[in-house]
């Protein structure tokens, strides 16, 4: 009968140790391999860029300095043991330097070497897995591997499952991103009948009956965040642009009316935050994705197999509701800014993935695909303040002179002693079923005066921009370990200047051992005019 053991050191892992250590992996209590022994060693690597480019033609990203995005520590990763047939490997409860949990286990030392230098690519932790237990006639073959979840709890709805059903599991979205759960990456290996769906690593050529032999051929375990990451750049100060038919863009005139008459003046826009909208609740543990999706069905280059990654993924669906409101008036909202490299842990916003919502374009108000939403404020040329402006029927007032109009035209239907003053007309908003979204009607002393109605008014000149995320083919959406880089280089026309959430009418990634990689950000980026 032969004895397969199962020793368990441990390990942890920081994407970007400025300095390492050389240690050597912990051994059982009978250090030695003896007849019939396998072993299993772990060894873990910062894996740098693996490759600097994708098919995609877009760049890679380690993570944030002074970030917790790439850490992972002993206290958070668990390995998960399969057999050949994706049933759950039970781990002895005993002899096991380590913790077990039916099949998952908690290493719980750490050992890092580095053994070229090369800080970016050798960072190494060892976790060695052997142990005098007996699992007759058995092995692991498969392993699947847990970082930052954030409970215990988190780790153990994976655990004692079967393979296939690990794709299943949802998790929340976190309340704050303190950490980054990942787990192993997914995607797709082969085509036609035989084309699999990879979440896991295959072990089985990899248990030897030598510590050296192992090490010389490591099972590789790549990680992939769950968050997917956006920033923005280029807020500020434009001049308002207008298209013209060839689709180039040159200064937009306004002819504004005041007390004055009619003045034909250019607009200036100050672009002041934004925020993200529609983002997801929730997002499968495990990157699901379907084995079917070809180059031609999805897009070119949407799978790299030789990264281990993949670039589109499948979301159960939830995202956050839009309560039929846009929070363009709240102060306390629109509170992220430019993004400055020099300070990568500020201006940025963390979310799950969301896919499964197209827009009909990229300013599509109407679904619920994650977008950028934008605060600006309308001024006229030279001033600092915003313009209190309205449209009707396609004509732009200052307010004051607009209630001046409509306080003329009620007058004009009054004898004397009900006369009003332009103190007297509020703007109200247009609630009705049939009323177009973000529009006003006049009242006067309280009294509706919907002579005067589908008012576009810019409160101070308050407006919003509004951006579906594009992702890469074509497609809208956000998937996980990517970084959606927007730099925003104009504006064309006003916005929409209200807080619904519709469109306007006029839309203006034995021994085993085995390496685990925390796959580095991919970046998505974007250059765009607001209009």
């Amino acid at each position: 009968m032969k004895i397969n053991k199962f020793l368990l050191g441990a390990f942890a892992l920081s994407v970007g140790f400025a300095s390492c250590s050389n240690e050597e992996p912990i051994k059982g209590d009978n250090g030695g391999a003896t007849d019939g022994e396998k072993y299993v060693t772990v060894r873990i690597n910062s894996v740098g860029d693996i490759g600097s480019r994708a098919d995609t033609d877009n760049d890679f990203e380690g993570p944030a300095e002074g970030s917790s995005e790439g850490n992972v520590t002993k206290e958070n990763i668990r390995f998960y043991f399969f057999t050949a047939d994706g049933m759950p490997f039970v781990m002895s409860q005993t002899g096991v330097n380590g913790t077990v949990n039916t099949n998952m286990v908690k290493p719980d030392a750490l050992n890092v070497s580095n053994t070229n230098g090369d800080e970016k690519t050798s960072l190494e932790a060892v976790l060695v897995l052997g142990a005098p237990e007996k699992y007759v006639g058995n092995r692991p073959a498969i392993m699947f591997c847990v970082a930052n979840a954030t409970d215990e709890a988190a780790f153990e709805q994976f655990a004692q499952k079967r393979l296939d059903a690990i794709p299943d599991i949802e998790v929340n979205t976190p309340g704050e991103w303190s950490k980054f759960r990942m787990t192993s990456s997914t995607y797709k290996e082969g085509e036609g009948e035989g084309a699999k769906v990879i979440y896991y690593t295959d072990i089985s050529d990899n248990v030897k009956d030598t510590k050296d032999a192992a090490m010389a051929n490591p099972a590789n375990i790549y990680l992939e965040r769950l968050a997917a990451k956006m920033r923005v750049k280029g807020l500020g100060e434009y001049t308002v642009m207008e298209k013209n038919e060839d689709g180039t863009l040159a200064t937009a005139q306004y002819k504004i009316r005041d007390e004055n008459g009619t003045a034909i003046t250019a607009l200036k826009v100050n672009l002041l935050g934004w925020e993200p909208y529609m983002t997801a609740n929730s997002c499968y543990a495990v990157k699901n994705i379907d084995k079917t999706w070809t180059n031609t069905s999805l897009f070119n280059g949407w799978n790299n197999a030789d990264l281990h990654r993949c670039y589109w993924a499948l979301d159960p669906g939830i995202v956050s509701p839009n309560n039929n409101t846009i929070p363009l008036y709240d102060n306390n909202k629109f509170k992220y800014g430019n993004y400055d490299e020099n300070k990568p842990t500020e201006n940025i916003v963390y979310t799950y993935e969301n896919t499964s919502n197209q827009p009909a374009s990229v300013t599509d108000r109407s679904t619920k695909a994650t977008a950028i939403l934008v605060k600006a404020v309308v001024k006229l040329e030279g001033s600092d303040e915003g313009i209190d402006m309205v449209e009707w029927g396609s004509d732009y007032f200052t307010l004051e002179y607009f209630k001046a109009i409509v306080v003329e035209a009620y007058n004009a239907d009054k004898d004397v002693t009900n006369q009003a003053t332009a103190k007297d007309v509020v703007l109200k908003k247009n609630t009705g079923a049939d009323a177009r979204s973000n529009t006003w009607y006049a009242t006067v002393k309280g009294d509706d005066f919907k002579r005067f109605s589908n008012i576009s008014w810019w409160q101070n000149g308050i407006t919003s921009y509004f951006v579906n995320v594009e992702h890469l083919g074509s497609k809208y959406g956000v998937v996980r370990n990517h970084i959606y880089d927007y730099t925003f280089n104009n504006v064309v026309g006003l916005g929409v200047p209200g807080d619904d959430p519709v469109n306007p009418q006029d839309p203006k990634p034995s021994y085993l051992a085995a390496r685990v990689h925390v796959l580095n950000w991919h970046v998505v980026s974007n250059s765009t005019i607001l209009q």
